[in-house]
C-alpha cells in the first residue's frame, strides 16, 4: 500500500504550516513537501516541524511564482500549461487530490469573464478567489478520468500575518474574547491556523470520489472552540468553467511565447526538474 504524499504551497507559516503539522499527525508515514518562495523561511518551517515530528519525511521545493524567470522554467516547448506539465505524474494507479484554498469572500458579482485579470474592477481579492473556485471545477471536470480530483476549501476568518498587517497584534488580542462570543452568530470565525486547517485535513481523510467539486468545504468553529467542516454550494456551470479555463490557457500561451526564449537553464532545472522529480517520487 502506497503511503500518502502531500505538496503544500505557502507552507512556511500560518495555515499552510498548520496543515503540514496536522497532516503529519493525522497520517502516519506521510511524506510532506513544503513548496515555498523563500529558502530560509522554508528551512525554518521544516526545522520547526521536525521538532514536533522528529522522524518525519519532510522536503523542500523553492517555487517563487513572482519571478518571471523561475516561473518560465516551468514552461516547456511541449505546449502544455503548468498543470498539464505535471499531468504524467498525477493520478494513474494512485489517485491525486488538488485542494485549493479559496475564501468566503469569493464573489461572482465581483468577477467578470470579460475581465478575468480584474484590471478594471475594485475587488481583486474577491474576484481572484471566485476564479479559484471556477478553476477548481474546471480541472476536476477535465482530470477525473485520470484519477485526479480537485476541490475548493475556505479556512474561515483566521488571524494571520495579513490581518496583523491591517491592525496591530495588540488590537486583535484585546478583541479576541469578543470574537469568541461572535461564534454564536458567525461560525466561520476559526481565529487560529489550527482551526483554519480543519477542512483541508478532513478532505485528506476522505475518499476522493466521495467529494463534490461544486461544494466548497469550509472550516468552521463552535463557540467552545471545536472545529468542524461546513459545506457551501458553488453555483458554477460547466460552460463558465470551460470559459475561464480556455481564457487562462490563452493567457498562458501568450506568456509562454513571450518569455520562454529568455528562460535560463538554471531556472528550468531548479523549478521544472524539482517539481517533476518530486512528483515522480510520489509527491501528490
Amino acid at each position: 500500500m502506497e503511503k500518502k504524499v502531500a505538496i503544500i504551497t505557502g507552507a512556511n507559516s500560518g495555515v499552510g504550516l498548520s496543515v503540514a503539522d496536522r497532516l503529519l499527525m493525522a497520517h502516519e508515514g506521510i511524506r510532506v513537501c513544503l513548496a515555498c518562495r523563500n529558502k530560509g523561511r522554508a528551512e525554518n518551517a521544516r526545522a520547526r516541524l521536525l521538532q514536533r515530528h522528529s522522524s518525519a519525511n519532510i522536503s523542500i521545493i523553492i517555487v517563487d511564482t513572482s519571478s518571471v524567470s523561475l516561473l518560465s522554467g516551468l514552461l516547456r516547448k511541449s505546449g502544455k500549461n503548468i498543470v498539464r506539465e505535471l499531468e504524467d505524474y498525477l493520478g494513474g494507479t494512485q489517485t491525486t487530490q488538488i485542494i485549493w484554498t479559496s475564501s468566503q469572500n469569493a464573489n461572482a458579482d465581483d468577477f467578470s469573464y470579460t475581465n478575468i485579470q480584474h484590471r478594471n474592477g475594485k475587488e481583486p481579492y474577491a474576484s481572484s478567489k471566485y476564479a479559484t473556485d471556477v478553476v477548481s471545477v474546471a480541472l476536476n471536470d477535465r482530470l477525473n478520468k485520470k484519477g485526479v480530483y480537485s476541490v475548493s476549501t475556505c479556512p474561515g476568518l483566521v488571524m494571520s500575518n495579513m490581518t496583523f498587517g491591517i491592525l496591530p497584534s495588540w488590537f486583535w488580542f484585546l478583541v479576541m474574547p469578543f470574537l469568541f462570543f461572535m461564534r454564536l452568530f458567525v461560525t466561520s470565525l476559526t481565529c487560529n491556523a489550527y482551526n483554519a486547517a480543519e477542512a483541508l485535513i478532513w478532505i485528506s481523510k476522505q475518499r476522493c470520489e466521495s467529494l463534490n467539486s461544486r461544494i466548497k468545504y469550509c472550516s468552521h468553529c463552535s463557540i467552545f472552540g471545536k472545529p468542524y467542516v461546513a459545506e457551501e454550494k458553488l453555483n458554477i456551470s460547466e460552460k463558465d468553467a470551460d470559459n475561464l479555463y480556455n481564457q487562462m490557457e490563452g493567457l498562458y500561451q501568450g506568456f509562454k511565447s513571450k518569455y520562454r526564449n529568455g528562460t535560463s537553464r538554471t531556472a528550468k532545472d531548479s523549478v521544472s526538474n524539482g517539481l517533476q522529480n518530486g512528483m515522480q517520487n510520489g509527491f501528490h
